[in-house]
């Protein structure tokens, strides 16, 4: 629909899990109300939906909004072969579940590991892409530009391997240390400028934190810095908007300016002070971004209270 987009009173929720080949499964909550283009949201590496909080209070019900957690990553269950792992394989999956659920084209939004997602999914399903967010992330070898381009990938990759081989060893260690109070505050400090922080907007991203399960997080970092959608990147036509902020290491400015000038239809826009979770802190700024560049690429205009 194209015009303006009023807040659905009826809000229709799916919620469920889909069987994959080789017997994973990933859980999802699909909620259908509104008549904007769909949002598909694909998590950072090893997180839940929790992170989208913010985004999610300030669209549900004018537009559907498809939420899911990768293979073995939140509230997906604990089986089929890790070595399926891939930025690809997540890519598929979340075509799986759009033609499961038919949602049919969509606005696909990626924040961290999920920009990559984003970004593969978009060049592999161009029919069923309307438009493309980038938050906080990279084409591909987010590690090969951890403050600026150039830095030691192989390092990250080893780090990966490392922990893909030991992490169910460290496991038992790490989830008592990993929920303390030091470590969830450190987490805070480490991506937050903290300045609009909404009362426990950063709650359930600290619960997941506490339970990122090691060995998964080393299989899903070694892929990333496999993986890069760069040739997808060049052949995009459909808009596209890179966001990240001035204090986050994992996309610079310089990387996402990069993005946009790649991309044929692209976009950037850089926040003052932002870090990796600026979406939180910032999340007034991000729904003004965004509300424009919906309006003026596809003409869908929310009619905010």
């Amino acid at each position: 629909m194209t015009g303006t987009l009023k807040r659905s009173t009826e809000i229709e929720v799916e919620t469920g899990s889909l069987d994959l080949p080789g017997g994973s499964a990933i859980s999802f909550r699909y909620h259908k109300s509104g008549e904007g283009l769909p949002f598909l949201l694909n998590n950072g590496l090893v997180m839940d939906t929790s992170l989208w909080v913010a985004l999610f209070r300030a669209y549900y019900g004018y537009r559907p909004i498809l939420l899911w957690d990768y293979r073995f990553c939140g509230s997906s269950p604990d089986t089929g072969d890790r070595d399926d792992i891939s930025i690809t394989t997540c890519a598929e999956d979340l075509h799986r579940l759009v033609t499961h659920l038919d949602i049919g084209k969509s606005v696909v939004i990626g924040h961290s590991m999920g920009v990559q997602v984003a970004l593969e999914y978009a060049g592999r399903y161009r029919s069923d892409t309307a438009g493309v967010i980038c938050i906080s992330g990279t084409y591909g070898a987010p590690y090969a530009s951890l403050f600026c381009k150039g830095a030691p990938a192989f390092l990250s990759m080893l780090a990966a391997q490392t922990m893909k081989k030991t992490g169910k060893f460290i496991n038992p260690v790490w989830f008592p240390f990993s929920g303390s109070p030091a470590v969830k505050l450190a987490a805070s400090v480490a991506s937050l400028d903290g300045a609009g922080l909404r009362e426990g907007d950063i709650d359930g991203y600290l619960r997941n934190f506490g339970r990122i399960d090691l060995e998964t997080f080393g299989y899903y970092a070694e892929e990333m810095c496999r993986h890069s959608a760069h040739r997808h990147l060049v052949l995009m036509e459909s808009p596209a908007l890179f966001i990240t902020g001035t204090r986050d290491p994992w996309s610079p400015p310089s990387v996402t300016r990069e993005m946009a000038a790649l991309a044929e239809n692209g976009e950037d826009f850089i926040i003052p002070r932002g870090r990796h979770l600026a979406l939180l802190d910032f999340a007034d700024l991000f729904t003004e971004k965004i509300d424009r560049f919906l309006e003026r690429r596809f003409d869908e205009k929310v009619a905010r209270k």
